[in-house]
């Protein structure tokens, strides 16, 4: 385990929660795991961004040094948020930096997602329903990491996973977004470090579309979970910790040998 002086925030992403970061509490000592509050109707990123800080700013207590990273949709709050605290360096995790980045084959979903909310809360809470059934085939023939991702799914609130639509797609494609601030690379808009860690194979959001400091060639979309290790480096090189002679246990069903008996991230 990864003796870190200062707390490192992990926020989740759309449809996930605090077990997404299973293997990151496993690893480092000082970890506080961001769960998901109700989303007000018509809450932008940026106001949802700032109450969560207050709420993290109780947790952690107001002023302290600390970390924060975020997944997917959490990368995306992640430096409002860190923004707002004593932040001394922020992490995107399969994330992008700004609304261009954002895949333009998402672009049809804008309109359903933003104004016809019911829908989109319909479809999930037949989802969940789906899932309740199929889960002891799930943990039966999936892997650990897979049944935790459905599992976050299926316990995701329906209004919740509605209003997270709704929310980030205002804020990727609504054209008032492209011409603010928020189209700026968020390294030039904030006072502290911004690090980024993509996977080559995340077909949610396409490492070709953004610039990170470092792609895992066989990283898909939920890196958390299936590259834990490669993650866990990273994170400690951020914190300027030297993990050359730890040994990170997160050995998987995701991670299979090659050839050369190197472990594969899948």
């Amino acid at each position: 385990m990864i003796d870190n002086e200062n707390p490192l925030v992990l926020i989740s992403g759309l449809a996930a929660g605090e077990k997404i970061f299973l293997r990151q509490v496993e690893a480092f000592k000082n970890v506080l795991t961001v769960p998901w509050l109700d989303v007000a109707p018509k809450e932008t990123l940026d106001e949802y961004a700032e109450r969560l800080a207050k709420m993290i700013a109780s947790r952690i207590g107001r002023g302290t040094p600390c970390y924060v990273a975020g997944l997917s949709l959490g990368g995306m709050l992640a430096p409002m948020v860190a923004s707002r605290l004593n932040a001394q360096a922020c992490i995107l995790i399969a994330s992008i930096r700004k609304p261009s980045e954002f895949p333009n084959r998402h672009r049809p979903f804008y309109h359903l997602c933003r104004y016809l909310t019911p829908v989109t809360t319909t479809a999930h809470f037949f989802l969940k329903n789906v899932l309740f059934f199929l889960m002891p085939f799930i943990r039966r023939y999936r892997s650990p990491e897979r049944v935790v991702i459905l599992e976050q799914v299926r316990d995701c609130k329906s209004r919740l996973f509605a209003r997270q639509l709704r929310m980030l797609f205002t804020w990727a494609l609504d054209p008032s977004s492209w011409r603010s601030d928020h189209e700026r690379d968020i390294r030039e808009r904030y006072d502290f470090p911004v690090y980024h860690i993509h996977g080559g194979k995340d077909r949610v959001l396409p490492a070709s579309r953004t610039t990170p400091d470092q792609i895992i060639p066989d990283g898909r979309h939920v890196l958390p979970l299936y590259c834990a290790e490669e993650v866990n480096r990273f994170i400690a090189d951020v914190m300027g910790i030297n993990t050359e002679n730890v040994l990170f246990d997160v050995a998987s069903a995701t991670q299979e040998t090659g050839a050369d008996g190197v472990n594969q991230c899948k």
